[in-house]
């Protein structure tokens, strides 16, 4: 089951503020399957969870735009925050990701990984991506996890064709960066795969 949902053939869809809001036990806590940016998540908590925050971008519509404060994601199977901005990359507008941000935010508890971000290859967001105070602890403790088909190692953050990524006042340890650049401020980091 999926706890907040958007339709997949509205890809222009969004707007929205939700606030107030706890998600236990589900497949997806968030899922926004193609498109629907500009919303603005506030007091959520996910826990017990397969996906926590999850959205894919769309044939015309990119994935990002979103801003979450004050979430706290436990007990994550598989990602707390799924971004996969390649779907429609092969057109002129498609796919891509630009001004999401996670701000004051712990993620913590959970088997699976905690931002895993797949982008458009060759993609600069006139708006970067982020986070903002945001406490991982006990993140990614499974050997390996299935995304997008694939068994691999969960990681804290992981980013894949980003060129750009801001992280500041974070604690975060287990990175992996993939033909991708993370720019820090006030950050802690305890170890990385680059």
């Amino acid at each position: 089951a999926t706890g907040i949902g958007f339709d997949e053939n509205e890809q222009y869809a969004g707007r929205h503020n939700v606030s107030d809001v706890y998600l236990h036990n589900l497949n997806k806590a968030i899922e926004k399957p193609a498109g629907n940016i500009g919303n603005t998540w506030r007091h959520i908590g996910i826990d017990a969870c397969q996906w926590g925050y999850y959205a894919k971008s769309a044939s015309e519509m990119h994935c990002g735009a979103d801003t979450l404060y004050n979430v706290h994601m436990s007990n994550i199977d598989t990602y707390a925050v799924y971004l996969n901005a390649t779907v429609g990359a092969d057109s002129n507008f498609g796919g891509g990701i630009g001004g999401w941000w996670l701000k004051d935010s712990i993620i913590e508890g959970s088997k699976g990984g905690g931002i895993y971000l797949k982008n458009k290859k060759g993609d600069t967001p006139q708006a970067p991506c982020g986070i903002s105070n945001v406490w991982f602890e006990a993140v990614a403790k499974e050997g390996a996890v299935n995304v997008d088909g694939a068994a691999i190692k969960p990681r804290t953050l992981h980013l894949i064709d980003t060129s750009i990524f801001y992280a500041e006042y974070s604690y975060i340890n287990n990175i992996k960066l993939e033909n991708s650049n993370l720019v820090t401020y006030g950050c802690r980091f305890d170890n990385s795969d680059l």
